[in-house]
């Protein structure tokens, strides 16, 4: 029941943002609201996966004791990928190349930061216990998949993708051609365009 609610509340969120967005024309808006539902089926199919614990068996288990069940996490990190992945994909139909690097690449930055912090303070926690040092490395990668409370790794994916991401070129047309230099037959050469009179 938790999950509908939520689920509901992230949907309406964005249907007033996609509203607002798309009051141009018809056919943005439509184009909009299939992606909204799409996205909002996917976003819902995600917050069911923590009743398939049948099909991933127990949860993650080390000498520190156990973690939560592996459905549980899979629905988690897929909900805050999904959460993200319709913003950063509006971000990137709306801003140019340049700025769309920056921002990726300042998201991957905060990502690698806060990964850093969260492994330095569990790797030192852990360093304390003696019995638990030969285990330093399978407890920090078991703390990094267990938090959940703040997206690092989704965060970092989505840097990645908009850091990656290119905006299509626009296709120059030199002034001295004149504009119908674009609508003529592609085969001909300009100098078979526009022959001397």
């Amino acid at each position: 029941m938790y999950g509908k609610s939520l689920t509901w509340q992230v949907v309406l969120c964005y249907s007033r943002l996609m509203a607002t967005l798309s009051k141009s024309s018809s056919l943005v808006s439509v184009r909009n609201l299939l992606l909204l539902a799409s996205w909002a089926i996917a976003m819902f199919a995600v917050l069911q996966v923590h009743q398939l614990e049948d099909l991933f068996g127990h949860s993650i288990c080390g000498p520190w004791g156990c973690g939560p069940p592996i459905s549980a996490l899979i629905g988690y990190h897929g909900f805050w990928l999904l959460l993200m992945v319709l913003p950063a994909w509006w971000l990137k139909q709306q801003l140019a190349s340049a700025t769309l690097q920056r921002l990726g690449t300042s998201l991957l930055l905060v990502a690698m930061v806060g990964i850093v912090l969260l492994l330095v303070i569990d790797g030192w926690q852990t360093w304390q216990r003696t019995a638990m040092r030969p285990y330093l490395v399978q407890r920090s990668m078991f703390r990094l998949a267990t938090f959940i409370d703040f997206p690092l790794v989704q965060l970092g994916l989505i840097g990645l993708w908009l850091r990656n991401s290119r905006q299509p070129k626009q296709l120059h047309i030199p002034e001295e051609f004149g504009e119908e230099f674009g609508n003529d037959d592609p085969g001909r050469l300009p100098a078979e365009r526009f022959p001397e009179t």
